[in-house]
């Protein structure tokens, strides 16, 4: 309902609504394991790694199937802790056969955040691949192109951010913080977005 990242959108109000829904779907049933992802991506969103995390454990002690725990695992690494995350996500992607290409990015920001630019451009790639025309992986493909110096491929994705997100270049920030909870990576990727 809300897209949290325009301007017109009061965003603690969005997010106290999503909360309220969510809160009385685990009121209405506590062990169904969906609801702590729900709860959890709020979080995320509200950037509190905190809450995020203790959803995580709740989603894992619910449910620990591949999907679950790749969700949980995929949330891990988006809240901070990409020791726990990222391994756990990498193991759930080999067992499963299908799934989202948006689960590759919190590979992308761990190898940028060690200075990998091209396995953080291999991983958007798969996103790309995966999802053509979602706008994340071309974020995440132009912030990688960017830190590699190819500064005329890293404008062509940003092309097609534009494309499918029209005005996101004047506040990219405000859709990136929805996403990218640690304020040192959302610089780093800022940065290379400009």
């Amino acid at each position: 309902r809300y897209a949290l990242w325009s301007l017109e959108t009061d965003r603690g109000a969005a997010v106290a609504e999503a909360l309220s829904h969510v809160n009385r779907a685990i009121a209405l049933d506590p062990d169904a394991a969906y609801h702590y992802w729900v709860r959890g991506l709020i979080h995320e969103v509200s950037r509190k790694p905190g809450p995020t995390i203790r959803d995580d454990e709740r989603l894992l002690g619910l449910d620990p199937g591949p999907s679950s725990k790749a969700l949980a695992a995929w949330l891990l690494a988006m809240a901070g802790d990409r020791e726990r995350g990222l391994p756990m996500l990498r193991e759930q992607l080999e067992l499963l056969r299908h799934y989202p290409g948006w689960w590759h990015h919190p590979f992308v920001l761990e190898a940028l955040e060690r200075g990998n630019y091209k396995e953080a451009l291999d991983w958007s790639e798969r996103i790309c691949e995966a999802m053509p025309g979602f706008f994340w992986g071309e974020i995440d493909r132009c912030a990688a192109l960017s830190a590699l110096g190819r500064g005329e491929e890293a404008a062509e994705a940003w092309a097609r951010i534009e494309e499918t997100r029209p005005g996101f270049g004047d506040h990219p920030r405000r859709f990136l913080e929805c996403h990218i909870m640690q304020d040192e990576v959302l610089e780093m990727v800022m940065a290379w977005l400009e």
